[in-house]
């Protein structure tokens, strides 16, 4: 589960990576472009797993085309996938609050459970398990590649995804820039605000939630490791081995028995890390 240790071990030059706009909001995946034309000579390491998975890069990929090409510089093509607002409004009575759309703890507020409308919400998963299954296939993919773009910039991290589980590898640079920022605070509040900005984007009524507030943290350990959790999760994104940390080598890191939102959430985290990292090392 934890894939190669290559990147760990030794640098590589970058052939994608993750950035994270807020207004929109969305993730943006950056794919160099060489990596296109070798899949155009050579295909896919695994099989197409739906017709339904598009591969027109000049325009969109992923399930139902869920990444829409945006722009594209010298290097790299971005594509950006939209998170969605799950929640659906239905015309049932919301039994929290019996259709008043007050607050019953809260006088003169609204319902948090229906936004004050009186009416249930209920979820609607189709599009955020279409991007989850979309980042596993694409990002399975390029970390397969046999493909190697060229030396610089050098890639900061690695991401796999599978059903409920999120994986990967920290190079040694962004080990390194991580330890440097360890030194000087233990939290980094850029990627707590976008964790939360895209999990009220998704689901509102639970990101907001008073009592999810502390489950949002990036806590930084002085040993360049670091700590990620938001609602939902049971457990936390960490490194693999704490002893394992030290000058001068990556470290592997996961989170497990996630549902695609905490997934999607914890890719937004990554995304601001990079970042975060890009505006310091490039």
């Amino acid at each position: 589960m934890k894939g190669s240790t290559t990147l760990i071990l030794e640098n590589k030059p970058r052939l994608y990576f993750l950035s994270w706009n807020p207004e929109i909001p969305a993730i943006i995946l950056g794919i160099h472009k060489g990596w296109m034309n070798y899949i155009e000579n050579y295909g896919f390491t695994s099989p197409i797993p739906s017709p339904d998975f598009k591969t027109d890069f000049d325009k969109e990929i992923g399930f139902d085309g869920v990444f829409k090409k945006v722009n594209e510089d010298e290097d790299f093509i971005h594509y950006a996938v939209e998170l969605p607002n799950m929640e659906i409004q239905t015309d049932k009575i919301c039994h929290h609050c019996n259709g008043s759309g007050e607050n019953s703890f809260l006088p003169e507020s609204k319902c948090p459970a229906c936004h004050g409308t009186g009416k249930e919400y209920i979820l609607d998963w189709t599009k955020i398990k279409k991007i989850s299954a979309s980042f596993g296939t694409l990002l399975n993919e390029l970390n397969s590649s046999q493909y190697i773009s060229p030396p610089a910039p050098f890639q900061l991290m690695e991401i796999n995804t599978s059903t409920k589980i999120l994986w990967g590898q920290i190079s040694i640079p962004l080990c390194d820039w991580l330890w440097s920022q360890a030194q000087t605070q233990d939290e980094l509040p850029e990627i707590v605000k976008a964790m939360k900005i895209a999990y009220c984007r998704m689901w509102k009524i639970f990101g907001e939630s008073p009592g999810n507030e502390h489950h949002y943290k990036m806590n930084l350990k002085k040993s360049g490791g670091f700590i990620v959790d938001c609602p939902g999760i049971d457990g936390e994104m960490a490194p693999d081995n704490w002893n394992s940390l030290r000058a001068g080598i990556g470290f592997g890191f996961g989170c497990y028995d996630l549902d695609d939102i905490t997934q999607v959430v914890l890719l937004v985290a990554l995304a601001a890390l990079h970042d975060l990292a890009v505006a310091d090392i490039g």
